[in-house]
């Protein structure tokens, strides 16, 4: 008799489709279209990059209600919605005509985001899955990059040659068409496995602290004050890379090539930076991140020839995959196991606030300046305090974690 099939793969194979499609195509490829859209409207670039901040606003409340809505609706709902909120969003941006417009698109889209990442990845394999979690994650979250890698030079011709808003049309109409299947593949298994069940099944009742409690502790605050900055100061290069090299006099095609190639090195950073820590520890891993933000922050200001703007591409891309697979590992390293459930959505949103933030905060300082040179030395002397902050809140966090003990009793 042979082996039964594992519907796990299929699974797999659709939350790779949703990373490399939705957030390939749908988000990562959106700083492409501010300096067309800008031009075309005469929008401020802080006028309309604030739908990066919609998105992040939109997305923190999303993550918040995400728990709640899946319980009731079950995952099928979540992903359905999800890809098609992606699919209004962008056909919202097509017929666009005035900020607001793009606003309420930004809104669609913030929701649809996050129920096509993270948190739906996260239920999904945790559900089918038993071993290697931390491998399929890592490899469903490269997807992402890929996508980038691969959508970002196609959306700059389509955009150079036809017009954003064409661009826009076709990413809608692809991502009702994948809508179907996607969500069709997507299943909860019969039986799922979850901790409240193995609690209940040893007959083990756990007591400990609330979060209230933690979020009292000095380590976690450190750690919170540390995951709001990733996003603040990681986040929007990504955002601002070609609108910063067209000013830099290199071709807008160019530019395009740089943001895929910083896809394709996010791709493998995600893995790498997880095969670092799970052989050494996140005080290596992180040190990778942040390390290289900060020689980003100097490779952009000096900007000048080519050869500069490719080892930008690489820098970046292992520091943009911080903001993925590292998140989850600081926020476990800090918190421990025992509490890591209670501080991830927190951490989260937070990290999303401080994205949130620092796209504006970039976009005004170029409007007042006419350029990203100050506040690229500024974030740049801000990356390093974050690290020197991170270092030690790693350091000083195992005493939290062993001086927090959880009280154990037979039922």
């Amino acid at each position: 008799m042979g082996k039964k099939f594992n519907y796990g793969y299929i699974i797999v194979f659709s939350c790779f489709i949703m990373s490399f499609i939705y957030l390939g195509l749908g988000n990562i490829t959106q700083n492409l279209y501010v300096v067309p859209v800008t031009e075309y409207f005469g929008f401020a670039r802080s006028e309309y990059s604030f739908i990066f901040s919609i998105i992040a606003i939109v997305g923190i409340v999303a993550n918040l209600s995400y728990d709640k809505i899946y319980k009731s609706m079950g995952i099928r709902f979540m992903v359905g919605s999800g890809t098609l909120l992606f699919a209004a969003g962008y056909f919202i941006y097509y017929k666009a005509s005035s900020l607001p417009a793009f606003y309420l698109g930004a809104s669609f889209l913030g929701i649809g985001l996050v129920y096509t990442s993270t948190l739906t990845f996260s239920m999904l394999i945790n559900s089918w899955f038993t071993e290697n979690k931390g491998l399929i994650l890592g490899l469903i979250f490269a997807g992402s990059g890929l996508g980038g890698a691969v959508f970002s030079p196609v959306v700059a011709k389509i955009i150079t040659n036809y017009g954003y808003n064409r661009s826009y049309l076709i990413g809608s109409i692809i991502f009702l068409i994948l809508s179907i299947p996607v969500t069709l593949m997507v299943k909860e298994p019969t039986v799922p496995i979850t901790d409240m069940e193995i609690s209940k099944s040893d007959n083990i009742l756990t007591t400990k602290k609330t979060t209230g409690e933690l979020l009292k502790e000095p380590c976690i605050i450190a750690a919170l004050f540390c995951l709001f900055m990733f996003g603040f100061l990681i986040a929007p290069f990504l955002h601002i890379t070609p609108a910063h090299m067209t000013d830099r006099n290199f071709d807008y095609i160019f530019a395009s090539e740089v943001s895929g190639v910083i896809m394709l090195i996010l791709a493998f950073a995600k893995v790498f930076l997880g095969v670092v820590n799970d052989r050494f520890n996140i005080k290596v891993s992180m040190s990778i991140g942040l390390i290289t933000f900060i020689i980003s922050s100097i490779l952009l200001f000096f900007m000048t020839n080519k050869l500069i703007a490719w080892l930008y591409a690489i820098s970046y891309g292992f520091a943009l995959a911080t903001l993925s697979v590292l998140i989850p590992l600081f926020v476990l390293a800090v918190s421990g196991e025992e509490y890591f459930s209670n501080l991830i959505g927190i951490s989260v949103s937070l990290m999303s606030a401080g994205a949130a933030a620092g796209t504006p905060a970039m976009s005004l300082s170029y409007d007042f300046t006419g350029s990203y040179d100050l506040v690229l030395i500024v974030f740049a002397v801000l990356g390093t305090i974050t690290y020197v902050i991170t270092m030690k809140t790693i350091k000083k966090s195992s005493e939290l974690i062993n001086n927090s003990s959880l009280v154990l009793s037979e039922d």
